[in-house]
């Protein structure tokens, strides 16, 4: 099956009030998409056309003396209302700070960089096997060192409801540890790494019977994490490694992804604009079933946007018992 999608995203609107030495920010985005399928085998023309809002998010952040922050958001794609984030920080980024809410698990490197500055379209396949969000608390340990940063770095140790978003007794909790570490600068590019780890503390004789276990994301029968990532920045590339392993709880089986990526950026003449071809590759193992993507994009940007993805193409092949399908995806998107 091959599928051709369009899709666009804008960025709403952001704006900014002061009160009591404080700062409240809003800013929202959306991203919509027209999938045509090309394969012979849809039944009828309107099998083979599809639009979709993919997303439509809307947020607001306060900002307090740099001691303490909060931030609220949602999505209305689906039609309702679904709360994504809420949480409050005592402390400043830079500084030790205690996060408490619900919030992104801090386990997958790139699940944790923000869409809009995601240098692909689409993340990458592994994280479909990571904890997403969740309720939790999590403290997290800032340090500075090194010329210009380079060796900077951060410890984080959280714990989180293991199902849905409302804590729930019975069902344990997700403990995470992550590590991040600026290692060095190499000529003018800055190397870095991640690494983390998370369990699911459970009884032993506990039965899901919930449909909607969202922190386990597409993995509910798994319970040990463990997630290693390597970035470089610098001289306008972009490489990005990164690799997820999880086990099962029943049967003790792992399975596990990795992704790859490049990307470099060019001034576009002496104006404001920049173009970022990026090349990707990503592969995805659940319970014996192999999931390649290769992907292609072309970025624009420019210095006072955020990256804003304009041309993209994905193939996505799966390797399974039922045979191999072969899905297309082309972006185009824009923002402000």
């Amino acid at each position: 099956m091959s599928a051709l999608t369009l899709a666009t995203v804008a960025l709403l609107g952001s704006g900014a009030a002061s009160a009591d030495g404080g700062k409240l920010a809003v800013h929202g985005w959306a991203e919509g998409g027209l999938e045509v399928d090309l394969s012979s085998e849809a039944p009828t023309d309107e099998a083979r056309y599809g639009a979709a809002l993919t997303m439509a998010r809307l947020a607001a952040a306060y900002d307090y003396a740099d001691g303490f922050s909060a931030k609220v958001q949602v999505d209305g794609a689906s039609g309702t209302v679904k709360l994504l984030d809420a949480v409050a920080r005592v402390g400043g980024r830079k500084q030790p700070h205690l996060d408490v809410g619900r919030f992104k698990v801090p386990l997958s490197n790139e699940y944790l960089t923000a869409a809009p500055e995601l240098v692909m379209p689409t993340r990458m396949l592994l994280n479909g096997l990571s904890p997403t969000r969740a309720v939790g608390v999590a403290g997290a340990l800032p340090w500075q060192a090194g010329e210009e940063g380079a060796q900077d770095g951060a410890v984080t140790v959280g714990g989180f409801d293991a199902i849905g978003s409302v804590p729930q007794v019975g069902v344990g909790g997700v403990l995470v540890g992550a590590v991040d570490q600026g290692l060095a600068h190499l000529g003018h590019a800055h190397l870095g790494v991640h690494v983390a780890v998370a369990a699911w503390l459970h009884p032993d004789d506990l039965e899901l019977s919930i449909d909607d276990p969202e922190v386990l994301a597409a993995a509910p029968d798994h319970d040990r994490w463990g997630d290693l990532a390597l970035e470089a920045h610098g001289g306008g590339w972009t490489v990005e490694v990164e690799g997820l392993a999880s086990q099962a709880r029943a049967d003790a089986h792992w399975d596990g992804g990795v992704g790859v990526l490049a990307a470099h950026r060019w001034d576009l003449g002496p104006g404001p604009f920049q173009v970022e071809p990026a090349l990707a590759y990503d592969a995805l193992q659940v319970d014996a079933e192999l999931v390649h993507r290769p992907a292609l994009a072309l970025n624009l940007h420019r210095d006072d946007w955020h990256l804003v993805e304009t041309v993209a193409y994905e193939a996505e092949v799966e390797t399974s018992s039922g045979g191999v399908i072969h899905i297309g995806r082309a972006s185009l998107q824009a923002g402000f």
